[in-house]
């Protein structure tokens, strides 16, 4: 992903990226993975190796009760569980009537040099 940013941009320009954090959607993960685990958010390096340097690095994390199974579907669909999502573990996410969902990004700002 980098390198091609680097080609189209002149020294001194930013780039903002918001990349999932570790507890991202991790009770959603629960219900649809037979076993689950924070994940890392995607390392700094790569952008750094092409060209740029990290100025500005922040954790949004909170936690948000979501009361319609239908808006947890979309949620899913958002994300890449929504094309791994197995029919039995769609049916669980379906047959709920309620579930408190953890938001988690680390948003970085980076310029490259």
């Amino acid at each position: 992903m980098w390198a091609p940013w680097s080609d189209l941009q002149e020294p001194g320009q930013w780039v903002i990226t918001v990349d999932a954090g570790a507890r991202h959607l991790i009770e959603l993960r629960e219900i649809i993975y037979p076993s689950t685990r924070p994940q890392d958010p995607a390392a700094a390096q790569a952008a750094q190796s092409n060209g740029y340097e990290l100025m500005a690095e922040t954790r949004a994390s909170y936690g948000r009760e979501i009361g319609d199974w239908r808006i947890l579907d979309d949620i899913l669909e958002m994300t890449p569980h929504g094309h791994k999502i197995s029919p039995a573990a769609r049916a669980r996410v379906q047959g709920l009537s309620g579930l408190g969902l953890t938001f988690d990004a680390i948003v970085r700002t980076f310029r490259r040099q």
